[in-house]
């Protein structure tokens, strides 16, 4: 007697496939974890938060804790009065001062501390619990000097764990494959960028809507955690992780020996004009971002200009979503120069057209331009940074970008004044065209200068190949 056969059940089918979903995605963040270094997302994952936190205060909490104190009461420093940008640009001046003193401290620290397992790893602990704490005591901040010292201390701890954390990809990754970990570093810190920025912002809207003190607070807690959460992730799937040990063909760069990916012969000129072109970028940058509140309120004439600056964060933040990743990729395998001078020219398009937009609407088409010059800028000019340093060094050297920041950031705040003073004698944008000129020369001085450098890192590191090919080669003697 032949059984009939038994048809599948499509129904079960599905309810299993629905039953299974979640535990597939668990298994895959499990197995992610346990890559430890080899996953770029577990190197990367701590700036998520970071750059949350850096971004959410900065740029969505700090402007309105400015225009509070205004309310209250002149802001008088060297026997002038400030207005908000003046004020939001003194602010955020000494803290980043005080952040390109302790990167590269950190950084010394972390290179010397090689008994310690993970000897990145502890500092990226401390900085991020007393940095959540610092973005706490900020909120409490009501008058200048209150809400000066707050952002000192969040700079001080942020930069305590973010000067180790540079070194990171340097330690574990390729050389030869720094375009595409670039890429994905700056691809996770745009992410906890511009997700937390909307929503600061969003709440922020709120704040001033209902004037209830409750939703700065809970963008502060939702900052907090996200620091937290993104931290544990790097630093547990890290742990007892050293880094890999170097082949014949790849040492370790404590000794001489030439290798395809390490730097020849680069001198300290040549990093040197590396951190003055990156200051050129953070400038272009960090103007465009700091005075995008009040540029919105000023000359687009937005009566909502929070809830405009959280729309528009959003399209500049697709805009360098849709580039940080391919421009990695693509300089890894043609060459980082012509990337970054398609960046460079797309960042000055970008400044360019924002002197004639007449609407909203053009704001946010301009701002994807913007943001897709941002993502190659960042994604490119990170991988040119880390393969000018050593590992022995990796730290320290990276820290130093944070002097080349400060000094784009310097640039970027003191010129709040200035815009102010420009807005007083003509119709009150005076000050924002000139800003935006400015913008628009500093991307395209900054593509070159960075163009040249890559290209010099580049004939090095093919030096170094071509040498280490030869001795290869060569017949050797007295066998």
């Amino acid at each position: 007697m032949t059984l009939p056969s038994r048809q599948p059940d499509k129904a079960a089918s599905g309810v299993e496939s629905i039953v299974r979903l979640p535990l597939t995605a668990v298994a895959s963040v499990v197995n992610t974890f346990r890559r430890g270094p080899e996953s770029l997302f577990n190197l990367n994952a701590y700036s998520f938060g970071f750059s949350a936190m850096t971004t959410g205060v900065g740029s969505g909490i700090l402007p309105f804790k400015v225009l509070t104190m205004l309310d209250g009461g002149q802001v008088i420093m060297f026997g002038n009065e400030l207005d908000k940008n003046g004020t939001l640009g003194v602010i955020s001046l000494i803290g980043l001062a005080v952040a390109a003193l302790m990167q590269p401290l950190a950084g010394i620290l972390s290179d010397r501390s090689a008994k310690i397992t993970g000897k990145r790893l502890p500092f990226i602990a401390a900085g991020t619990m007393l940095m959540a704490g610092s973005a706490f005591f900020f909120g409490a901040a009501e008058t200048f000097i209150s809400v000066l010292i707050a952002m000192v201390l969040i700079q001080l701890a942020g930069n305590f764990s973010q000067g180790p954390a540079n070194a990171l990809l340097v330690d574990h990754v390729d050389r030869r494959s720094m375009g595409r970990a670039s890429g994905a570093l700056n691809l996770i810190r745009v992410a906890g960028a511009g997700v937390f920025a909307y929503i600061v912002l969003r709440f922020m809207d709120q704040y001033v809507e209902d004037g209830a003190a409750y939703w700065m607070w809970l963008a502060i807690a939702m900052l907090a955690v996200a620091l937290v959460l993104s931290s544990a992730w790097t630093i547990l799937s890290l742990r007892n992780r050293q880094p890999p040990r170097r082949t014949a063909a790849q040492p370790d760069d404590d000794d001489e020996t030439e290798y395809p990916g390490r730097p020849l012969n680069l001198d300290k000129w040549t990093y040197g004009w590396f951190l003055i072109s990156l200051a050129f970028v953070i400038a272009a940058m960090s103007t465009m971002q700091v005075y995008a509140l009040f540029f919105l309120q000023d000359v687009v004439g937005l009566e909502n200009p929070a809830e405009g600056a959280s729309t528009l964060v959003i399209v500049i933040g697709v805009g360098i979503a849709a580039t940080v990743l391919p421009a990695g990729y693509i300089a890894d395998r043609i060459g980082h120069s012509a990337i970054l001078l398609v960046g460079g020219v797309l960042g000055a398009i970008g400044a360019s057209l924002l002197l004639v937009v007449d609407s909203f609407t053009a704001v946010l088409m301009d701002g994807f331009i913007i943001g897709a010059s941002v993502g190659i800028m960042l994604s490119v000019t990170w991988a040119v940074a880390n393969s000018l340093v050593t590992g022995r060094r990796a730290a320290r050297d990276l820290g130093l970008t944070g002097i080349a920041a400060l000094v784009g950031a310097a640039v970027a705040r003191f010129s709040g004044v200035g815009i102010d003073a420009l807005n007083d004698r003509s119709d009150g944008q005076l000050g924002y065209e000139v800003m935006l000129i400015c913008v628009a020369a500093a991307f395209i001085l900054s593509s070159i200068m960075l163009a040249v450098v890559a290209r010099a890192s580049n004939e090095n590191r093919q030096t170094a190949a071509n040498r280490l090919n030869l001795d290869t080669n060569s017949p050797r003697q007295g066998l």
